[in-house]
């Protein structure tokens, strides 16, 4: 008679690792068109992780309007979008901009949004 004996451990130490699989960013102004008394450009990060994680970011922008650093956790393998607008006014600097969406914690990775802000 052959006898088999099988073992199988489980430990709670061997965690996944889990992170950040993409960050996507774009932007919309509204009006589309034209030169109103204010236009809105709204930025957008889409951040993909692959399950629960826990990052810190922040939001810089050209004329240095930088947001505080912000720690958000997202509690399992899921998309979400964080949004930053500015607003310009018809007498405000025209020209290109740029707002950047900066992961800080665990690993620093800035992802760019450039636009031109023009009102003819």
């Amino acid at each position: 008679m052959i006898s088999a004996h099988t073992e199988i451990a489980v430990s709670s130490s061997d965690k996944p690792k889990y992170g950040i699989t993409s960050i996507t960013t774009s932007y919309t102004r509204e009006p589309k068109t034209g030169c109103p008394a204010n236009t809105l450009f709204t930025i957008y990060a889409t951040v993909k992780t692959s399950g629960p994680y826990e990052f810190s970011y922040r939001w810089d922008q050209k004329d240095g309007n930088n947001s505080s650093p912000k720690t958000y956790y997202m509690d399992s393998a899921t998309t979400k979008t964080f949004v930053r607008e500015w607003k310009f006014g018809r007498a405000a600097s025209q020209g290109p901009k740029w707002v950047t969406f900066v992961i800080t914690e665990p690993v620093n990775q800035t992802y760019q949004v450039d636009f031109e802000f023009v009102c003819p």
